[in-house]
């Protein structure tokens, strides 16, 4: 089981000590963690090498996530708020951003053909299964209709390998400022599939056309 250390720089123990790493991790950041964890035991093939991999992996959609809201405005230009319509960043910058921070971690790939018929935005090879992270835009209310076709395109990507993957939003809706908290940007969602097991993704939202807390409008 997942667990940090309470004292000093903490050390998150991944699927019985097979992954250790350093993490100065929030107390937020833990729940987020501990939680998302909870929700994937008993998903379909989340087990052994691919827990492994997969907790490994929501470890660093967590901080970076963190990490993009909370200097978005400095240092992300195309989270920051839209003034103008023709200037809406597309999902591509996105794309740009979690595969350069991962790619210093883990081995990745960009577009990767021949999966599913389709093409992956982020694929992640690893022994004997792979992960891979779809990345859309939403402009509108965040709801869970508005997410649901983006769900079965991302879950669609599961028919020749685990039924696990991740599926990342650049969240551009309007909205007031400091909303949504970093709880509500790392969650699991089922999908049922008629005559098989569910499908399940970890949903990464990423609030882009942010608001500053200095910014009173609602």
């Amino acid at each position: 089981m997942a667990g940090l250390s309470t004292t000093g720089a903490r050390l998150v123990q991944v699927a019985a000590g097979q992954f250790w790493f350093r993490a100065d991790f929030s107390a937020v950041e833990k729940r987020i963690f501990d939680t998302t964890l909870d929700a994937l035991d008993g998903a379909e093939d989340y087990g052994g090498e691919v827990k492994q991999r997969m907790d490994h992996l929501i470890f660093l959609l967590i901080r970076f996530v963190s990490d993009r809201i909370d200097g978005q405005s400095k240092r992300f230009g195309y989270l920051a708020r839209i003034t103008k319509a023709d200037e809406t960043p597309l999902e591509d910058e996105l794309q740009e951003d979690l595969y350069d921070y991962l790619n210093s971690i883990l081995v990745c790939d960009l577009e990767r053909t021949d999966i599913s018929s389709g093409r992956t935005d982020i694929y992640i090879p690893c022994d004997g299964f792979r992960l891979i992270i779809e990345l859309k835009r939403l402009v509108v209310a965040w709801t869970d209709a508005a997410i649901a076709p983006l769900l079965r395109q991302t879950t669609a990507y599961h028919q020749t390998d685990i039924r696990l993957g991740v599926l990342g939003i650049l969240d551009l809706s309007d909205r007031p400022a400091g909303v949504p908290h970093l709880d509500q940007c790392i969650y699991v969602q089922k999908r049922e599939v008629a005559g098989e097991p569910d499908r399940t993704a970890v949903v990464m939202r990423v609030p882009g056309n942010a608001r500053t807390p200095s910014d009173s409008k609602a």
